[in-house]
């Protein structure tokens, strides 16, 4: 059982060069704003020896590279990454260990119902043992990538180790840090075979090769990074210890000594020494806060907008023009709401975005007059993917829709009670 990561500083620098050299052929750009490293350096700074918790929305196998390339690059220490063992493959397995992987079991317990309780006692120390070090630690709080473009549920499995290392003491505290990533386009190619109930290809070192060639002679134009501000885990407890003395049903967490436990929690990962159960509500409030945080700080790139104008409001198809006058309108929608990845003409960046998607998915055919229509493809598949890129504003518009048909609904049933209440009127008018 080999899980450990061999954390190698000059394998570390060799990745970043030759990324350096890469990152060109396949991205136009990748963009983190100053600000938030220096942020993340002077949360460092002002408490020495806490160890930052990475915790990125998953999107794809890049994720993680360009989250330590970044770190790296501006002298902050690479996090320890949680990663699945099905990416242990011949050559990258030992590669990613190389720079910072730990590799766990996607699936901890073999047998439903049946813990795999070494194992999970194992893993609990590793991690553990890992935070007393200081080492800085990254996970997937959804555990996968998402394969509808839509946030995950968060799994609490890791994060509630790391919470009962400070609430046992074995650490003084933890920041956890909300990381949100994005693409203009995938650079993992689609879930469409996934997303239609067939069954994932397993990663193997020929399917990496193959993916790594395809990559390198493609554009997936911009990459963007946004570090949340880091919050302290013992400031959220004492936050939530404030909520619960003015209500008794709730729990009051304080750091303790910890001692053995018998009433399990599917939260924790823990073997022999099982996490309180009334620990629960608490890892499941932080971890949808996370979530929650990052889905808010995820910058909008120009083909979720575009892919979103394509199926809400032009499934039929429309003149660029018309496409570029919604793109303006739903710019102002989002402005100081949501931060936006581009800036510029939007017929400019509608053309550019409908280059980046491919023919696959938006059609462009120009009319007798020279005016370009822009047509989102009709196949399924097309349709699929092109919903990968615009759920990443659904949430944004979720609530609103959501009140909107309750309000529609209502006023229907209100019309329909006046022409009943009139039916009945006139009947018993002109009964006898």
């Amino acid at each position: 059982m080999n899980m450990r990561s061999t954390l190698n500083h000059y394998l570390i620098m060799l990745t970043s060069w030759l990324l350096y050299k890469l990152l060109p052929c396949f991205l136009s750009g990748v963009v983190t704003h100053t600000r938030q490293i220096e942020t993340l350096k002077k949360a460092s700074e002002r408490a020495p020896g806490i160890p930052l918790i990475f915790l990125p929305l998953h999107r794809s196998h890049l994720d993680y590279i360009m989250v330590t390339f970044i770190l790296t690059n501006n002298d902050i220490r690479s996090p320890l990454v949680a990663a699945g063992d099905n990416l242990q493959i011949p050559v990258f397995g030992g590669l990613l260990r190389g720079l910072g992987a730990f590799f766990i079991k996607r699936k901890i317990d073999p047998v439903v119902g049946k813990k795999d309780i070494l194992y999970r006692a194992i893993l609990q120390q590793y991690i553990q043992h890992s935070l007393k070090m200081s080492h800085n630690v990254e996970f997937f709080i959804e555990g996968g990538r998402t394969r509808t473009g839509k946030p995950c549920m968060p799994k609490g499995g890791i994060l509630s180790v790391i919470v009962n290392a400070f609430m046992d003491r074995s650490i003084p505290d933890a920041l956890l840090v909300p990381v949100s990533v994005n693409y203009e386009r995938l650079v993992d190619g689609n879930f469409v075979r996934e997303q239609k109930g067939e069954k994932k290809v397993p990663e193997s070192f020929w399917k990496a090769m193959s993916g790594i060639w395809k990559t390198l002679h493609s554009k997936y134009g911009l990459m963007r990074i946004d570090f949340n501000e880091p919050y302290s885990i013992k400031e959220l407890v004492q936050s939530y210890n404030k909520v619960a003395t003015g209500d008794s049903q709730f729990k009051v967490y304080q750091p303790s000594e910890r001692k053995l436990q018998h009433n399990q929690s599917t939260s924790s990962l823990y073997g022999t020494d099982v996490v309180c159960e009334e620990h629960r509500t608490l890892i499941d409030s932080i971890s949808r806060e996370v979530v929650y945080d990052c889905a808010s700080a995820t910058s909008v790139m120009s083909t979720n907008a575009l892919a979103f104008l394509m199926l809400t409001q032009f499934r039929k198809g429309a003149l660029a023009t018309n496409v570029a006058l919604a793109l303006d309108s739903l710019r102002n929608r989002l402005k100081g709401r949501k931060d936006m990845a581009f800036a510029g003409d939007s017929l400019h960046i509608v053309n550019y975005s409908a280059d980046l998607l491919g023919e696959g998915l938006i059609t462009r055919t120009q009319d007798e007059r020279g005016q370009t229509h822009l047509k989102p493809v009709q196949s399924t598949e097309a349709l699929i993917e092109l919903s990968y890129y615009s759920n990443m504003l659904t949430p944004h518009f979720a609530l609103q829709s959501v009140l909107m048909i309750t309000f529609h609904q209502l006023l229907l049933v209100s019309a329909d009670d006046k022409a009943t209440a009139s039916y009945r009127f006139s009947v018993n008018k002109y009964s006898f």
